[in-house]
């Protein structure tokens, strides 16, 4: 299986699944020189976040280091010999290994982007947002994150399958999941029997879910360490180097074609909802959406969006 996720913004990617996904780009309407340049730097920033997760976070573990180091020796002697040594070692062990895996989903973007554009330096807030991305993973793509997309995934399949059959008239019933992340309810209503497609805005989401969607990668073959940047609301020191590891599932082995049944389709598109879908009025059977809403800087323009999107009288 092979996917491509391509730009945020003013790129669209669509792919369609035939044991492989295919990629197709389109530039949108009423682009301008300026405009992609700014895209451009944008996802150079992006990719330097990546690549440059384990000098900042390493950054963060000798400050870590500094601190314990100005300890005064009677409060050493209330510690565990040689414990301090210890957590900073394990702290450089686990920057180092996601900063391995942060640097495996760069080298295997593929055709996913813009064209490269140099000069460009990553700022704090996408250093944050790789942060972050590492803690979706956590909930996407391993067997720790099985309760709470349960909690919050199952619910909404279950409405959508009581709502709307997988297959209706020889076809299958098109789903749009807006707000997509890393792509795992996309690809769950996708294995349901539903034409699925994710639409998803951040360039570190599309990254990572290009990533588990083309890699085929084996079962838990990658370890991380996503809370070492939470040194705060931890039972003992240990809790910030735990591991995990993914992805819990291989989703070539879940999207399988049933004879009798439509071709299956399972696609994403990358951009704002409101652009990407201009012009997409009463073209999709059902919108299945976790985490998405409140994110828009005026709320009622995505809910606006949605039922212009929907099919008359479809939920």
């Amino acid at each position: 299986m092979y996917v491509s996720v391509l730009q945020s913004r003013r790129f669209s990617f669509n792919a369609g699944f035939e044991g492989r996904f295919s990629l197709r780009q389109v530039n949108m309407a009423d682009d301008d020189e300026n405009d992609d340049q700014e895209e451009q730097l944008h996802f150079q920033r992006v990719i330097g976040s990546f690549v440059g997760y384990e000098s900042v976070t390493m950054a963060d573990v000798e400050r870590t280091r500094r601190a314990l180091a100005r300890l005064t020796p009677s409060a050493r002697r209330l510690l565990p010999a040689q414990s301090l040594d210890t957590k900073v070692a394990a702290l450089q062990r686990a920057a180092q290994a996601n900063a391995r895996f942060l640097r495996d989903v760069v080298d295997n973007q593929g055709s996913f982007g813009p064209p490269p554009l140099s000069g460009s330096r990553p700022r704090d807030a996408a250093h944050r947002k790789v942060r972050s991305t590492l803690h979706s993973v956590v909930r996407d793509w391993s067997r720790e994150g099985e309760a709470e997309r349960r909690q919050s995934y199952d619910p909404l399949l279950a409405e959508l399958k009581r709502l709307v059959l997988p297959v209706e008239r020889g076809a299958r019933a098109r789903v749009l999941v807006p707000g997509a992340g890393l792509a795992r309810l996309v690809l769950e209503v996708a294995v349901a029997g539903y034409a699925s497609q994710g639409n998803e805005f951040s360039y570190h989401m599309l990254l990572c879910s290009n990533f588990f969607l083309n890699m085929g990668l084996p079962v838990e073959s990658i370890p991380i360490y996503p809370f070492i940047d939470q040194p705060s609301n931890v039972r003992v020191a240990s809790d910030r180097c735990r591991v995990v590891r993914v992805p819990d599932i291989c989703p070539s082995d879940l999207l399988v074609q049933r004879d009798g049944e439509p071709p299956l389709d399972f696609s994403m598109a990358a951009g704002e909802l409101l652009e990407v879908y201009d012009g997409q009025d009463e073209q999709w059977d059902a919108v299945v959406t976790c985490f998405f809403v409140d994110t828009a800087p005026v709320a009622v323009d995505y809910v606006d969006a949605i039922f212009r999107l929907l099919k008359p009288g479809r939920p």
